[in-house]
């Protein structure tokens, strides 16, 4: 999105800049690669370099940016995924400098809600069980759900400032 790359630059600027939140091995990144161009998500030119081996440089392509404004906007949908997740997409929101992360946050938290009151209706039928092991788990996890919450509202509230 950030305009043409090849991928052990590509490697070498997520490592240092998602390495703390997302770990992707070099391999990895280039068989990802791999598939966004047989999935018609990026082109590939080959860039002669002197002395060195050529280099596969990117492209992403009008699906490749749809696809990822899709991902962008749209909400983890458990709670353990938004560690990885939503903390990519809100440096991507940074990064590129993305309009739209007041909409994602919104569409995370709706989905949180959804989360939290399933939660709930468990941790009551865990208490008419008597089950006390399950009710705590999910208070854990409800707990946990409504933490993120008031985290995204700080996500908001700091956007476009260095926290």
């Amino acid at each position: 999105m950030a305009g043409p790359a090849h991928p052990y630059g590509l490697y070498r600027e997520f490592d240092r800049e998602l390495g703390r939140v997302w770990r992707i091995g070099q391999a990895s990144l280039y068989a990802r690669m791999k598939r966004a161009e047989e999935e018609g998500l990026a082109t590939v030119e080959v860039a002669e370099t002197e002395g060195a081996p050529d280099r596969r440089v990117h492209r992403i392509t009008a699906a490749g940016k749809e696809r990822f404004l899709a991902w962008m906007g749209g909400p983890s949908e458990r709670v353990r995924d938004i560690r990885l997740e939503f903390l990519s997409r809100l440096y991507f929101f940074r990064r590129l400098g993305l309009d739209g992360l007041e909409d994602a946050v919104s569409l995370q938290k709706s989905a949180l809600a959804s989360r939290i009151a399933a939660l709930e209706s468990g941790i009551a039928g865990a208490a008419r069980s008597r089950d006390e092991y399950w009710r705590l788990v999910l208070e854990f996890r409800r707990s946990e759900a409504k933490a993120v919450v008031a985290w995204l509202d700080v996500c908001i509230a700091t956007n476009g400032r260095k926290v």
